[in-house]
């Protein structure tokens, strides 16, 4: 089992936060974490699905 505290950050964005807790062949299992301030931009993924936990700071 793969738990925020040890999955390894990257940031991405203005100071925004990702921890991929799964990559699978069709599939990003991954917690973000978005300072205030900030949103995301309208995307999508061709080649993978992806659920992602938003984390508020």
């Amino acid at each position: 089992m793969i738990t925020k505290s040890i999955a390894k950050p990257y940031e991405w964005g203005d100071d925004c936060y990702s921890w991929i807790f799964c990559i699978a062949e069709n599939l990003w299992v991954k917690m973000e974490s978005m300072s205030e301030g900030t949103s995301e931009q309208m995307h999508l993924h061709s080649a993978k699905a992806q659920f992602s936990l938003h984390n508020e700071c």
